[in-house]
């Protein structure tokens, strides 16, 4: 896709974010879940996230990750220690919308795999992050949206078609919240028992344990310093740039993407093998050392770049053998 195709899918959902209809929507979903916290006082909360969203949106710097990276971010993220601590100053910005070209896989508690492919993050006034999440139903949907649009199309409820109609491209699959300075927890939410009991006695199944998308979301923040990574901005052409000026939109998008490291040596001498793709040897987290502006000493979460072999111009493909992410 067009990265600056996320300017515009960024102000389609500010959009949408404005109709009573969707938001609707969206809070009906939360609070659906609400009912399944053990903090029954969410109402408020969750009606307030919706409302403010737009306005989040309107201000927050736009980043577009390749496909490529996907593999990277949602590795890392299951393979980093659950007592790393999420701090809001480890973020590229207070408000962002992220697009995943490549969906982040995330499994819910029917342990239906959900694809994430945007993101719209923010800290609250006490640093806690809000993330709100949707799969791109016209790109790359998942089994649910799948689900919803085959049902609508065959379906004579007006209603259905409806609903499919205006919540477009966006299927809504939750919010994640989390305190600033706590760890990040583990791999998978384990659902308590109030959880299982909703599930159980509504739904008719046991729910599974289902993905901590915050800790996906900390790997890519933390990713984005590592000499791993390339950065590079992309600006929108000057009639797209009008239209999203007008709407109180950025102009301009953030690309994510591999950066070649380090040149494989024994791979250039290897001109008669023609590698069908690129893979990744060995890369690790390491807990670095350094001293803050004000000459303090701490510690931060470093990428060491791995080894990158294979052509350019071909997949990159990755293997729990191949592929080592250790602490």
């Amino acid at each position: 896709m067009r990265i600056v195709e996320t300017l515009m899918i960024g102000n389609d959902l500010k959009a949408k974010l404005s109709h009573a209809y969707f938001k609707n929507i969206l809070v009906e979903h939360l609070l659906k879940d609400a009912k399944l916290q053990r903090n029954r006082d969410e109402k408020g909360l969750r009606v307030e996230v919706i409302n403010k969203a737009s306005d989040i949106l309107s201000n927050s710097s736009m980043y577009f990750v390749k496909s490529e990276m996907t593999d990277l971010i949602t590795f890392a993220g299951e393979k980093l220690d659950e007592g790393d601590i999420l701090d809001y100053k480890l973020a590229p910005t207070k408000q962002g919308f992220v697009y995943f070209e490549k969906p982040i896989p995330c499994v819910d508690n029917r342990g239906v795999t959900l694809s994430v492919n945007m993101a719209l993050w923010w800290f609250d006034k006490y640093n806690d992050l809000y993330v709100l999440k949707f799969n791109d139903q016209y790109r790359t949907p998942d089994e649910i949206a799948i689900g919803i649009i085959e049902k609508a199309r065959k379906s004579k409820d007006k209603n259905e078609k409806a609903f499919v109609q205006k919540m477009g491209r966006f299927g809504f699959i939750g919010l994640s919240v989390h305190k600033n300075r706590t760890p990040i927890g583990k791999t998978l939410y384990e659902p308590h028992e109030e959880v299982v009991k909703f599930y159980e006695s509504t739904e008719g199944f046991t729910p599974v344990p289902s993905a901590n998308f915050i800790r996906t979301l900390h790997a890519y923040w933390l990713m984005m310093n590592q000499t791993l990574i390339k950065l590079s901005k992309e600006e929108a052409d000057k009639k797209l740039a009008r239209t999203m000026k007008r709407f109180n939109m950025p102009t301009e998008v953030t690309i994510v993407q591999y950066r070649r490291v380090e040149t494989d040596k024994e791979y250039s001498g290897e001109s008669s093998v023609e590698w069908s793709h690129r893979w990744i040897v060995r890369g690790h987290w390491r807990w670095q050392p350094y001293k803050t502006i004000d000459g303090k000493d701490d510690v931060k979460r470093i990428w060491i770049a791995p080894f990158m072999k294979g052509p350019e111009d071909k997949p990159l493909i990755l293997t729990d053998k191949i592929y080592a992410l250790v602490q």
